[in-house]
């Protein structure tokens, strides 16, 4: 076990309320149920650490016997101020860390059996709460395992087609003075994707779902070009503009104008 908080890679990680690593055959059924038709294997040793063997990749998992720092919970919780999650650090007592070896996947694969793993694992050990660093959010279990759920049935086992944007992105932002709403999203970039924006929108839910369907489709293969317009779910028309950030972001971002 790691007796010191560990720096967290890119990947979701379960946190969990007792710190005992599941057996490879509890890891094996999990996934096999999941994955019927998708060729993979599981070693140890003695427990720790679990190596994942899956085609294009390999992941190798860790069980942290140590809590994150409260510094760092600090900055993951202020970090996004609509989407439902919990306020401060969840009660745990470890984490899981999991790193990528190998790969020959693309970022959306990667992601897409990062997730998956940490699903299974919170199935069979007490989770407190889901961590997810390239978002920044911290998500219930039962809500972050029922979204997965939703998504997952849709793609039939399907993991190219698996994208479970809502753990994935994440949406923050701001009322202006004005009284209108500036928002933008997060994790787009691990994927090397712009990340969008849009400002002084009037409503925090209805650009919440717009930031998350646009997120969907590029992420799905769909390209947005700047001078082109697309709608929100209520019919509104939006100009899309590509280039730098009003509201601060580093890089080139793509911004929804109404």
């Amino acid at each position: 076990m790691v007796e010191q908080p560990v720096s967290l890679p890119f990947s979701l990680l379960p946190l969990l309320t007792q710190v005992q690593s599941p057996s490879t055959a509890s890891m094996q059924k999990v996934i096999q149920n999941l994955l019927p038709t998708v060729s993979f294997h599981i070693d140890e040793n003695d427990g720790v650490p679990f190596l994942f063997t899956f085609p294009k990749l390999r992941v190798v998992i860790l069980f942290a016997g140590a809590p994150i720092e409260d510094e760092d919970w600090d900055l993951i919780s202020s970090s996004s101020k609509f989407w439902k999650q919990t306020q401060g650090a969840p009660a745990h007592r470890g984490f899981v860390l999991s790193k990528v070896l190998d790969s020959t996947a693309t970022p959306i694969e990667e992601a897409a059996v990062l997730t998956l793993i940490a699903y299974a694992i919170s199935k069979i050990c007490p989770t407190s709460a889901w961590y997810l660093p390239m978002s920044s959010m911290i998500i219930d279990p039962m809500v972050g395992s029922a979204i997965f759920e939703s998504i997952f049935s849709n793609c039939k086992g399907d993991l190219s087609k698996f994208l479970p944007v809502p753990l994935w992105i994440n949406v923050v932002g701001s009322m202006n003075p004005s009284g209108g709403f500036d928002l933008s999203t997060l994790g787009m970039c691990v994927f090397g994707e712009n990340e969008f924006e849009i400002v002084n929108y009037a409503s925090p839910d209805e650009s919440f779902e717009l930031l998350l369907d646009a997120a969907s489709y590029v992420l799905g293969g769909a390209v947005f070009k700047s001078g082109h317009t697309t709608e929100d779910r209520q019919g509104r028309i939006a100009k899309i503009a590509i280039g730098p950030s009003l509201l601060g972001k580093e890089g080139i971002v793509t911004r929804f104008e109404f």
